[in-house]
């Protein structure tokens, strides 16, 4: 079996590098690095290089909402890595070695985030493959981690799960954050998108925040019905230590209707629901060109016509970057539409609506009338989807936001010094924990060593400090 890969490969090399320097301990600084590379290559760019560095940048995540973004966009490149691409890498990497790992990591993300129903499909896919791993002790110890996460989800335990460590697992501290004095404690954006849609389509918003600076979490919905798809989006907010702001696109309005314990809520070219009223209520009163789209599939799910979506939702963007957006777009299972949300967070948060004026999808004369709703509006000449076609505005826009809460909290923060005590805000118990990962190119005779060769097989262990997230 060779020992060293068929060809040089820098991007691998500056990989492996920001893995060695997560290992020794600095781990905001491999974070820098990793998004700059991802940033390089691009979310159409080469799927080993993408698979490889979204595996690696989730271990440099101890909240799993966040280590999910990237394990989410790891299994999505290896579904488009070639056989002959890997060969063309290593003649010892093969395809199949990739999926346990990938499969177990976005298992235990699901579990903690208490979204058993998901983890159990990843195990059961993990499980699927699990037989092609070596037998050999990393063989060994993943299986036993296969079955101890799937035992945990029969328990719907949520419970971080202490696992030896292996080869290929990155176990790191946080670096200390700065004090409350001198920085703001609101640098979290959660972003949510609409029917059809997956996270993958905020790619373009998400590396232009993540380079500055700002954590970006798009978690995924498509859970069956709006109190599940709230609820998903509700874990992720719940697991930070501070309110995020909370960003939802069309559908996804609804969602963070729902959400309690936001900083700010953003409406782009979405669903402001009040008492009663669902997306779909809202929407019959302003009939949308969308249903000239729609398909319905023998399962009773629906599709978007690829040709009409194009022109409906990304009518602003170049013809590649729509057809890769029209690529991204899922079955959407019936039903989500005609939720009705059980709170109504825009009444008792401050929220801002974005009308998206050159809309096909929703009316923007129904976009203005739900903005009322809202203190702050913007109207901007954009298809419904800016996300792809204009991410700098929307990133621009965020930052604005984020800056202004910052400066409004930090003067709140010294007013309470000068002995007045605002009412302080109710959050849900947390309890300390530790993040667990899997190595993951180990299929039969192959480490993952064999892709990053200048990084020691047997890591470091620096102590590491415990950041916080919900308990159970």
């Amino acid at each position: 079996m060779a020992t060293t890969p068929a060809s040089p490969d820098p991007t691998m090399e500056a990989i492996g590098g920001a893995v060695t320097e997560g290992r020794s301990g600095d781990v905001r600084s491999a974070r820098r690095r990793l998004l700059a590379l991802w940033s390089e290559i691009g979310v159409t760019g080469d799927p080993l290089h993408r698979c490889s560095l979204a595996h690696y940048l989730a271990d440099l995540y101890e909240d799993p909402a966040q280590a999910l973004a990237w394990d989410v966009r790891a299994l999505d490149a290896a579904d488009a890595v070639t056989e002959q691409r890997a060969q063309e890498h290593h003649a010892g990497l093969h395809i199949a070695g990739f999926y346990p790992s990938l499969h177990l990591n976005l298992a235990d993300d699901y579990r903690r985030l208490g979204s058993f129903d998901a983890a159990a499909e990843h195990i059961d896919a993990a499980r699927e493959h699990v037989p092609r791993l070596s037998q050999d002790a990393y063989g060994a110890s993943l299986r036993t981690a296969v079955e101890e996460v799937a035992a945990a989800v029969s328990r719907r335990d949520t419970a971080r799960r202490a696992s030896p460590t292996g080869p290929g697992r990155m176990t790191h501290r946080v670096a200390p954050s700065r004090p409350r004095e001198e920085a703001c404690p609101t640098r979290t954006v959660v972003l949510v998108h609409g029917l059809y849609h997956r996270p993958e389509h905020f790619d373009r918003v998400t590396e232009l925040l993540r380079t500055g600076g700002v954590e970006a979490l798009v978690p995924e919905l498509h859970r069956g019905s709006l109190a599940a798809d709230t609820a998903a989006v509700q874990a992720v907010v719940d697991a930070l230590p501070d309110p995020p702001l909370l960003l939802g696109h069309s559908y996804g309005g609804s969602v963070i209707t729902g959400v309690r314990g936001a900083g700010r809520l953003v409406y782009l070219a979405a669903f402001v629901p009040d008492v009663g009223e669902s997306a779909a209520a809202l929407s019959a009163t302003s009939p949308s060109r969308l249903q000239e789209a729609v398909r319905a599939e023998p399962d009773g799910s629906t599709t978007l016509c690829p040709d009409l979506a194009a022109d409906l939702l990304y009518q602003d963007s170049p013809a590649p970057l729509a057809a890769w957006a029209v690529g991204l777009l899922r079955a959407q299972a019936p039903g989500c539409g005609r939720g009705v949300p059980l709170h109504h967070g825009w009444k008792d948060t401050a929220a801002t609506y974005v009308v998206c004026g050159q809309d096909r999808v929703l009316a923007p004369a129904l976009q203005r009338r739900m903005a009322t709703r809202c203190a702050d509006v913007r109207e901007w000449p954009v298809d419904h989807s800016p996300f792809v076609g204009e991410p700098g505005l929307l990133a621009e826009l965020l930052r604005e936001l984020l800056a202004a809460g910052c400066s409004a909290r930090m003067s709140a923060l010294r007013t309470v010094r000068s002995g007045w005590s605002p009412p302080t805000r109710t959050r849900p118990a947390y309890r300390r924990c530790s993040s667990i990962r899997h190595g993951l190119f180990h299929s039969v005779g192959f480490s993952w060593s064999i892709l990053f060769a200048s990084v020691p097989r047997t890591c470091h262990r620096p102590p590491h400090s415990k950041r916080l997230c919900t308990h159970g």
